[in-house]
């Protein structure tokens, strides 16, 4: 591997948690001699751009990215309706998997005439295709057809199914088409890559591919993190000064990860008025312009900053809340991000088999809220007002979560035969 090329949806500037996942893997494939290219959807007009000096190819985002943007800049009956209409646009291509796994023509076409492009020009030698947008998967089988000595690499940083389904006719009808898409690429793909937490559930649903597969924590826990503001001693101007500065930083899909923490949270305030809340967040802006209008200042409500100022913010912050998923197969990669740094952690978890819980279990400061509960408001306040005085061993939590560290992401699927071959080398011109 020494010319790779990274399938990818949402990247920098405006990146999903996949195109932050694929960023780390890259800077991680820099650190190791290799030269890395993107493509990734067009947000912009600008059909190429460079962040942080890798080369990043645009192709235009699915019709559903699209919608969506829609969707979050209309209000009223114009919202309501686009959300209609997204739904049953979502149903009826559903619809369409009953014989095999679809995916746009066209989307998967842009790809593949970009990435053509790119193979060329630059001698890729290895496509890593992160999913979710699925089309990377099935575009790099495409390619595969073309260049059969090209090495693919899958890395599901969002696994097909997500086992939301409501109707059950709709589900073995994904199902089967799921099945056809794994198969094709545990034949063609030098290495498949799946979530940890999904580890069970494939093994019982594809016991024949288990075995094939490995497993991954999100690559998004930074050793380094504290480095970077070593030196920094004004705390973000937009926090608080002398209050504890509780922030949340991720998304909010609908109907996945709605804010409801927020109703035990305001009672807390009624307690104490030094409590701030932030969100730095996307979705559910209704409903937070609601709870604004109880919690007044106390609720400050940032919308998406850059993700270097965000870290900063987070570096600063007195404590950092995550919301769980409703769905038992997503994990909140932020939680990943949280752990470098070494802050009392709130979770509000919505259903009893949370697979988050599995890993803020193994952390040494967080307090777990499970909505299908009575919570203890009394002990909530005790740990908002006094758990940001204690200390974390930061060395303790680089040794526990090293397996979300690029590094330990990248080991999985390294060419083991070329790594002892360059050391080799190494030693041998020495």
């Amino acid at each position: 591997m020494k010319n790779i090329l990274i399938l990818n949806g949402l990247f920098f500037p405006s990146p999903s948690s996949n195109g932050i996942c694929a960023y780390k893997l890259a800077q991680e494939l820099r650190n190791r001699g290799c030269n890395v290219t993107f493509v990734a959807d067009q947000l912009s007009e600008s059909i190429k751009w460079i962040y942080d000096d890798f080369e990043v190819y645009g192709v235009r985002p699915s019709g559903y990215l699209n919608l969506q943007k829609e969707i979050e800049e209309s209000n009223g009956l114009k919202k309501k309706f686009l959300e209609i209409k997204y739904k049953y646009w979502v149903k009826l291509d559903l619809g369409f998997n009953i014989f095999k796994f679809r995916f746009p023509k066209k989307r998967v076409n842009d790809f593949f005439i970009v990435s053509k492009q790119i193979i060329e020009a630059k001698k890729i030698d290895t496509i890593i295709a992160i999913s979710r947008p699925h089309e990377t998967l099935k575009t790099a089988l495409k390619l595969k057809e073309i260049y059969s000595n090209m090495k693919l690499i899958a890395y599901f940083c969002d696994v097909l199914n997500d086992n939301s389904f409501s109707s059950k006719i709709r589900q073995k009808i994904y199902k089967y088409g799921e099945g056809i898409l794994y198969n094709q690429l545990f034949d063609n793909f030098y290495s498949v890559l799946l979530p940890q937490n999904y580890k069970i559930i494939f093994a019982l649903e594809y016991p024949f591919l288990a075995n094939r597969a490995k497993y991954f924590l999100f690559p998004l826990y930074d050793s380094d993190i504290s480095l970077k503001f070593k030196n920094i001693t004004n705390k973000k101007e937009i926090l608080v000064q002398s209050k504890i500065n509780i922030a949340f930083a991720g998304g909010l899909p609908k109907d996945i990860r709605p804010p409801d923490v927020l109703n035990i949270l305001c009672k807390i305030v009624d307690m104490n008025s030094n409590i701030i809340i932030h969100f730095y967040s996307k979705g559910y802006e209704d409903e937070l312009q609601k709870y604004k209008l109880t919690l007044n200042d106390n609720l400050i409500l940032h919308g998406i900053v850059a993700k270097k100022e965000l870290e900063e913010i987070l570096f600063n912050s007195s404590i950092l809340l995550n919301i769980s998923n409703k769905i038992s197969s997503h994990v909140p990669s932020k939680i990943f991000e949280y752990f470098a740094y070494a802050k009392p952690i709130i979770n509000y978890q919505f259903i009893p088999n949370d697979p988050a819980t599995e890993f803020l279990n193994k952390y040494p400061l967080f307090y777990n809220i499970k909505s299908y509960e009575s919570v203890n408001i009394e002990e909530l306040l005790n740990f908002i007002e006094n758990s940001p005085l204690e200390k974390i061993d930061k060395s303790l939590l680089d040794k526990t979560f090293y397996m979300s560290t690029p590094k330990a992401n990248l080991d999985l699927f390294w060419d083991k035969e070329k790594i002892t071959k360059d050391i080799s080398n190494q030693r041998s011109s020495k």
